[in-house]
Protein backbone atom coordinates (compact mmCIF):
# COMPACT_ATOMS: atom_id res chain seq x y z
CA UNK A 1 0.00 0.00 0.00
CA UNK A 2 3.00 2.53 0.59
CA UNK A 3 4.05 2.01 -2.85
CA UNK A 4 0.96 2.69 -4.35
CA UNK A 5 0.58 5.51 -1.99
CA UNK A 6 3.94 7.07 -3.26
CA UNK A 7 2.50 5.95 -6.96
CA UNK A 8 -0.20 8.15 -6.62
CA UNK A 9 1.22 11.07 -4.62
CA UNK A 10 1.16 14.20 -5.91
CA UNK A 11 4.94 15.36 -6.66
CA UNK A 12 5.59 13.94 -10.08
CA UNK A 13 9.27 13.09 -9.19
CA UNK A 14 8.14 10.74 -6.02
CA UNK A 15 5.60 9.55 -8.83
CA UNK A 16 8.03 8.36 -11.05
CA UNK A 17 10.51 7.25 -8.42
CA UNK A 18 8.31 4.95 -7.11
CA UNK A 19 7.59 3.18 -10.61
CA UNK A 20 11.52 3.56 -11.30
CA UNK A 21 12.23 1.52 -8.02
CA UNK A 22 9.08 -1.27 -8.49
CA UNK A 23 9.79 -3.68 -10.84
CA UNK A 24 10.96 -6.58 -8.47
CA UNK A 25 7.66 -5.84 -6.46
CA UNK A 26 5.24 -5.80 -9.31
CA UNK A 27 6.97 -9.07 -10.95
CA UNK A 28 6.13 -10.17 -7.68
CA UNK A 29 2.23 -9.33 -7.48
CA UNK A 30 1.12 -8.27 -10.85
CA UNK A 31 -2.84 -8.43 -10.11
CA UNK A 32 -2.48 -6.06 -7.69
CA UNK A 33 -0.73 -3.01 -9.30
CA UNK A 34 -2.13 -3.76 -12.62
CA UNK A 35 -4.46 -1.18 -12.70
CA UNK A 36 -2.58 1.57 -10.76
CA UNK A 37 0.05 1.13 -13.84
CA UNK A 38 -2.29 1.59 -16.53
CA UNK A 39 -4.16 4.52 -15.28
CA UNK A 40 -0.59 5.92 -14.68
CA UNK A 41 0.07 5.06 -17.83
CA UNK A 42 -2.24 6.31 -19.86
CA UNK A 43 -3.55 9.51 -17.80
CA UNK A 44 -0.76 10.72 -15.48
CA UNK A 45 -0.04 14.74 -16.11
CA UNK A 46 3.90 14.18 -16.34
CA UNK A 47 4.87 12.54 -19.56
CA UNK A 48 8.54 11.19 -18.10
CA UNK A 49 5.85 9.43 -15.41
CA UNK A 50 3.75 7.74 -18.20
CA UNK A 51 6.69 6.92 -19.99
CA UNK A 52 8.18 4.79 -16.45
CA UNK A 53 4.72 3.55 -16.59
CA UNK A 54 5.12 2.11 -19.95
CA UNK A 55 8.47 0.73 -19.20
CA UNK A 56 7.61 -1.47 -16.63
CA UNK A 57 4.13 -2.65 -18.18
CA UNK A 58 5.60 -4.16 -21.70
CA UNK A 59 7.89 -6.55 -19.31
CA UNK A 60 5.58 -7.49 -17.20
CA UNK A 61 1.69 -7.81 -18.52
CA UNK A 62 0.58 -9.62 -21.64
CA UNK A 63 -2.91 -9.88 -23.08
CA UNK A 64 -5.09 -7.74 -24.89
CA UNK A 65 -6.01 -5.21 -22.56
CA UNK A 66 -2.19 -4.64 -22.28
CA UNK A 67 -1.63 -4.37 -26.32
CA UNK A 68 -4.46 -2.03 -26.41
CA UNK A 69 -3.12 0.31 -23.63
CA UNK A 70 0.38 0.32 -25.23
CA UNK A 71 -1.04 0.98 -28.99
CA UNK A 72 -2.96 4.04 -27.20
CA UNK A 73 0.28 5.18 -25.87
CA UNK A 74 1.58 5.45 -29.59
CA UNK A 75 -0.95 8.03 -30.04
CA UNK A 76 0.89 10.30 -27.03
CA UNK A 77 1.39 13.76 -27.21
CA UNK A 78 4.80 13.25 -25.67
CA UNK A 79 7.40 11.66 -28.35
CA UNK A 80 9.07 10.12 -24.87
CA UNK A 81 6.41 8.32 -24.21
CA UNK A 82 5.58 6.92 -27.46
CA UNK A 83 8.94 5.71 -27.31
CA UNK A 84 8.53 3.89 -24.31
CA UNK A 85 5.42 2.61 -25.39
CA UNK A 86 6.70 1.61 -28.16
CA UNK A 87 9.70 -0.51 -26.96
CA UNK A 88 7.66 -2.10 -24.59
CA UNK A 89 4.77 -3.31 -27.52
CA UNK A 90 8.41 -4.66 -28.42
CA UNK A 91 9.31 -6.57 -25.78
CA UNK A 92 5.18 -7.83 -25.51
CA UNK A 93 4.98 -8.56 -29.01
CA UNK A 94 7.46 -8.46 -31.62
CA UNK A 95 5.68 -9.40 -34.70
CA UNK A 96 3.33 -7.27 -34.25
CA UNK A 97 5.39 -4.36 -33.56
CA UNK A 98 7.58 -5.05 -36.73
CA UNK A 99 4.68 -4.17 -38.72
CA UNK A 100 3.35 -1.15 -37.16
CA UNK A 101 7.31 0.38 -37.69
CA UNK A 102 7.05 -1.34 -41.23
CA UNK A 103 3.82 1.06 -41.73
CA UNK A 104 5.26 4.20 -39.86
CA UNK A 105 9.73 4.18 -40.34
CA UNK A 106 8.60 7.22 -42.91
CA UNK A 107 6.97 9.80 -41.12
CA UNK A 108 8.66 9.32 -37.81
CA UNK A 109 10.43 12.11 -35.72
CA UNK A 110 12.62 12.15 -32.82
CA UNK A 111 13.46 9.68 -30.07
CA UNK A 112 10.81 7.35 -31.93
CA UNK A 113 12.58 7.26 -34.89
CA UNK A 114 15.74 6.28 -32.95
CA UNK A 115 13.18 3.48 -31.22
CA UNK A 116 12.32 2.04 -34.53
CA UNK A 117 16.45 2.07 -35.44
CA UNK A 118 16.84 0.30 -32.14
CA UNK A 119 14.34 -2.24 -32.44
CA UNK A 120 15.37 -2.93 -36.56
CA UNK A 121 18.79 -3.60 -35.02
CA UNK A 122 17.43 -5.88 -32.16
CA UNK A 123 15.37 -8.06 -34.37
CA UNK A 124 18.30 -7.86 -37.06
CA UNK A 125 15.35 -7.09 -39.84
CA UNK A 126 16.73 -7.29 -43.28
CA UNK A 127 17.06 -4.61 -45.79
CA UNK A 128 16.37 -2.41 -43.70
CA UNK A 129 20.16 -0.43 -44.39
CA UNK A 130 19.03 2.59 -46.08
CA UNK A 131 16.52 3.17 -43.71
CA UNK A 132 19.56 4.51 -41.29
CA UNK A 133 21.00 6.73 -43.38
CA UNK A 134 17.64 8.42 -44.20
CA UNK A 135 16.66 8.16 -40.71
CA UNK A 136 20.11 9.94 -40.08
CA UNK A 137 19.04 13.03 -42.25
CA UNK A 138 15.51 13.33 -40.79
CA UNK A 139 16.96 13.37 -36.56
CA UNK A 140 16.92 17.15 -35.58
CA UNK A 141 18.65 17.22 -32.31
CA UNK A 142 22.12 16.53 -31.38
CA UNK A 143 21.20 13.58 -29.15
CA UNK A 144 18.93 11.69 -31.74
CA UNK A 145 21.97 11.62 -34.46
CA UNK A 146 24.15 10.77 -31.66
CA UNK A 147 21.73 7.57 -30.49
CA UNK A 148 21.35 7.09 -34.27
CA UNK A 149 24.41 6.43 -35.14
CA UNK A 150 24.92 3.77 -32.57
CA UNK A 151 22.15 2.31 -33.99
CA UNK A 152 23.55 2.22 -37.36
CA UNK A 153 26.34 0.51 -36.04
CA UNK A 154 25.15 -2.34 -34.35
CA UNK A 155 22.56 -2.68 -37.51
CA UNK A 156 25.52 -2.69 -39.82
CA UNK A 157 27.57 -5.08 -37.88
CA UNK A 158 24.66 -7.37 -37.41
CA UNK A 159 24.12 -7.45 -40.81
CA UNK A 160 27.73 -8.42 -41.44
CA UNK A 161 30.31 -8.12 -43.62
CA UNK A 162 28.30 -6.76 -47.51
CA UNK A 163 26.36 -4.51 -45.40
CA UNK A 164 29.69 -3.31 -43.58
CA UNK A 165 30.94 -2.24 -46.60
CA UNK A 166 28.12 -1.15 -48.66
CA UNK A 167 27.84 1.49 -45.76
CA UNK A 168 31.26 2.32 -44.78
CA UNK A 169 31.21 5.42 -46.56
CA UNK A 170 28.44 6.51 -44.82
CA UNK A 171 30.09 6.49 -41.57
CA UNK A 172 33.24 7.42 -42.87
CA UNK A 173 31.77 10.95 -43.74
CA UNK A 174 30.31 11.61 -40.43
CA UNK A 175 33.32 10.52 -38.64
CA UNK A 176 35.15 13.25 -40.35
CA UNK A 177 32.83 16.07 -41.24
CA UNK A 178 29.67 15.90 -38.73
CA UNK A 179 29.73 19.27 -37.32
CA UNK A 180 29.74 18.50 -33.68
CA UNK A 181 32.97 16.46 -31.80
CA UNK A 182 30.70 13.58 -30.15
CA UNK A 183 28.77 12.96 -33.37
CA UNK A 184 32.42 12.57 -35.02
CA UNK A 185 33.22 10.22 -32.33
CA UNK A 186 30.47 8.15 -32.09
CA UNK A 187 31.21 7.44 -36.29
CA UNK A 188 34.60 6.61 -35.11
CA UNK A 189 33.70 3.54 -32.99
CA UNK A 190 31.62 2.30 -35.09
CA UNK A 191 34.24 2.22 -37.75
CA UNK A 192 35.81 0.50 -34.68
CA UNK A 193 32.89 -2.21 -34.60
CA UNK A 194 33.69 -2.83 -38.30
CA UNK A 195 37.41 -3.47 -37.47
CA UNK A 196 36.47 -5.61 -34.98
CA UNK A 197 33.75 -7.65 -36.63
CA UNK A 198 36.62 -8.28 -39.58
CA UNK A 199 39.04 -8.85 -37.02
CA UNK A 200 37.02 -11.63 -35.30
CA UNK A 201 35.90 -12.95 -38.95
CA UNK A 202 39.67 -13.42 -39.57
CA UNK A 203 40.90 -14.85 -36.50
CA UNK A 204 38.02 -17.75 -37.04
CA UNK A 205 39.14 -18.60 -40.70
CA UNK A 206 42.54 -18.70 -39.66
CA UNK A 207 41.61 -21.17 -37.15
CA UNK A 208 39.46 -23.35 -39.50
CA UNK A 209 42.43 -22.96 -41.90
CA UNK A 210 45.15 -24.14 -39.68
CA UNK A 211 42.51 -27.72 -39.25
CA UNK A 212 42.28 -28.03 -42.61
CA UNK A 213 45.51 -27.35 -43.97
CA UNK A 214 46.29 -30.20 -41.81
CA UNK A 215 43.52 -32.68 -43.56
CA UNK A 216 44.35 -31.45 -46.84
CA UNK A 217 41.16 -30.36 -47.48
CA UNK A 218 42.49 -28.42 -50.86
CA UNK A 219 39.10 -27.28 -52.45
CA UNK A 220 37.69 -26.01 -49.43
CA UNK A 221 40.40 -24.58 -48.04
CA UNK A 222 41.50 -22.14 -51.28
CA UNK A 223 37.59 -20.63 -50.88
CA UNK A 224 38.58 -19.53 -47.03
CA UNK A 225 41.84 -18.30 -48.15
CA UNK A 226 40.77 -16.56 -50.39
CA UNK A 227 37.75 -15.21 -48.09
CA UNK A 228 40.50 -14.01 -45.43
CA UNK A 229 42.82 -11.89 -47.90
CA UNK A 230 39.53 -10.22 -48.37
CA UNK A 231 38.79 -10.11 -44.97
CA UNK A 232 42.53 -8.91 -44.49
CA UNK A 233 42.16 -5.89 -47.35
CA UNK A 234 38.54 -4.60 -45.36
CA UNK A 235 40.57 -4.31 -42.14
CA UNK A 236 43.37 -2.26 -44.00
CA UNK A 237 41.08 0.07 -46.16
CA UNK A 238 39.09 0.69 -42.41
CA UNK A 239 42.91 1.29 -41.05
CA UNK A 240 43.57 4.10 -43.63
CA UNK A 241 40.30 5.78 -43.30
CA UNK A 242 41.01 5.67 -39.98
CA UNK A 243 44.66 6.74 -39.44
CA UNK A 244 43.31 9.57 -42.14
CA UNK A 245 40.45 10.93 -39.55
CA UNK A 246 43.04 10.89 -36.61
CA UNK A 247 45.53 12.99 -38.54
CA UNK A 248 42.68 15.64 -39.51
CA UNK A 249 41.21 15.82 -36.23
CA UNK A 250 42.13 18.58 -34.18
CA UNK A 251 39.25 19.40 -31.52
CA UNK A 252 40.35 18.93 -28.23
CA UNK A 253 37.22 17.20 -26.90
CA UNK A 254 38.47 14.49 -29.26
CA UNK A 255 41.69 13.91 -29.48
CA UNK A 256 41.98 11.75 -26.03
CA UNK A 257 39.40 9.54 -27.58
CA UNK A 258 41.82 8.92 -30.69
CA UNK A 259 44.43 6.17 -29.89
CA UNK A 260 44.58 3.87 -32.50
CA UNK A 261 42.96 0.56 -33.02
CA UNK A 262 45.25 -2.28 -33.00
CA UNK A 263 45.04 -4.65 -35.87
CA UNK A 264 46.16 -8.15 -34.98
CA UNK A 265 48.33 -9.49 -38.25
Amino acid sequence: ELLKTAMRDKFWNIRLFAINNSETLIRQSPDEFKNILFQIAAKDSKASVRAAAYGIIGSVYKGEDADALMRNGLNDSSLTVKSYALQSMYAANPEKTLEYIEQNEKTAQGMMLVSFAAIYADAATKNKASFYTSAYSRCKTPSEKYYMIQMAGRYFVGQGEDVINQNTSFITDLASKAPEWYLRLASIQVLGQFIEYFQSESDMLESEIGEMTSKGNSSELQDKQARKMALGQNLSQLQIILDAIRAAETDPNLMPYLNPIQIEE
